[in-house]
Formats: structure tokens, C-alpha cells, sequence
């Protein structure tokens, strides 16, 4: 009488040890999900400083997006990544890249695309200006005027090709934008990309629970 010999059982799946920490998403696609947001919010943050540049209430709007852009940052950094200190660090850059970015912008913008008018400072003023088409308007802080012009200067105005920003008032026709407002926007659009590249990369994953 033979005995029918029963075959090995198969090996059972391998169960993952609960508190062991699951990546939520891939590497490749978290770099690439990091990089996003990290080039991503310091440039909304430029955009919101040179909208706060236009007139019709756009600083408004301008400051709106920043608040926008700040609390974005430290929603994704903070609570979704996990990485407070990191998020609180980015969030104060794109905070203060829009009041950097925004004047180095307009003046940017101004003197690589404006077109040149001349003209001269009122007698008796230091920031009313008449440009030689006759138009007369009051220059601001904003146009590069603290009173360092003096009443009958001739100056130049570069003015805006579609005619909606203020003119940008200079001593000469220079073209020429300091290098330091763009090395110092450069800097803080720098720290705030590595700051959130960061988070981004080091996020810390949710522990998986037991079932």
C-alpha cells in the first residue's frame, strides 16, 4: 500500500514589519515633485513683486499673492513634509523676495525695454519733472526719486513701452542696473529654492501602522 507523499507547502509572502517607514512616493518622482515646488513658489514670489509694481491697485494684488505663496510654502514644507524649521526659513525668503525682486524687476524692465525721454526737473521741485513731449508729472520713490535731483537737472525718463508703469528717472541715459540689487535677489531666490529643495528631499514619511 503505497502513501501518497504530500508536496511541500509553497512559502508564504514575505509581511512587512509594522514601524517600518513607507516612502509615499518614489524617488525619482519626489525629486522631481521637490524640484517643482522649489523653482515653483520663489518665482511666484518674483511675479508677486513685480505686479505690486503696476498702478491701479495691482500692489495689492501684488502683497495678496505673496500671502498666498507664503502660506503655500509652509503648508507644503511645514505639515505635508514635515520639515518645520526648513519651512519657516523658506517662508521668510519668498516673505522678503517680493520687496527685493520687485523694485530690481521694474528697474530691469525699465532699462532694457523702455524707451528714453528727456527731461528736467521743475524749477523749485526736486521730483516734478516736464519730459520734452510736455508732459509734467510727479516722480516718487518708486521712480528713483528721494530728492537727490536738483530743481532744473536734466534727467531721463525711461518709460514703460505699453504705457502702464510709472517711468523709472535716471541722472544719464545708462542702461547699466546695479549689481548689487541683482546679486542680492539672486542670493535670496537662491536660498529660498535650496531651503524648499530641502524639505523637499529630506521629507519624513508617515510610519506605517500596524494592521
Amino acid at each position: 500500500m503505497s502513501t501518497q507523499q504530500s508536496e511541500p507547502p509553497a512559502p508564504a509572502d514575505p509581511v512587512t514589519p509594522a514601524g517600518i517607514a513607507v516612502a509615499a512616493t518614489r524617488p525619482p518622482l519626489r525629486v522631481f515633485n521637490s524640484l517643482m515646488w522649489a523653482l515653483l513658489l520663489p518665482l511666484a514670489a518674483v511675479a508677486a513683486g513685480f505686479l505690486s509694481q503696476y498702478p491701479f491697485g495691482l500692489f495689492y494684488l501684488g502683497i495678496a499673492v505673496t500671502l498666498v505663496v507664503v502660506a503655500t510654502t509652509g503648508i507644503i514644507a511645514g505639515a505635508g513634509w514635515s520639515r518645520p524649521v526648513a519651512a519657516a526659513l523658506a517662508a521668510a525668503s519668498v516673505f522678503t523676495l517680493p520687496f527685493l525682486a520687485g523694485p530690481t524687476m521694474y528697474e530691469l524692465y525699465a532699462k532694457q525695454l523702455g524707451r528714453t525721454v528727456s527731461a528736467h526737473i521743475t524749477p523749485g521741485t526736486h521730483c516734478h519733472v516736464e519730459d520734452a513731449d510736455g508732459t509734467s508729472e510727479e516722480l516718487t520713490q518708486r521712480q528713483n526719486c528721494v530728492g537727490q535731483f536738483a530743481p532744473g537737472q536734466r534727467v531721463v525718463l525711461f518709460r514703460d513701452p505699453f504705457g502702464v508703469l510709472h517711468p523709472w528717472a535716471e541722472p544719464n541715459g545708462s542702461r547699466t542696473v546695479p549689481t548689487g540689487s541683482l546679486a542680492a535677489t539672486g542670493a535670496l531666490f537662491a536660498a529660498a529654492t535650496a531651503l524648499i529643495l530641502y524639505a523637499g528631499l529630506r521629507r519624513r514619511v508617515e510610519v506605517a501602522s500596524a494592521g
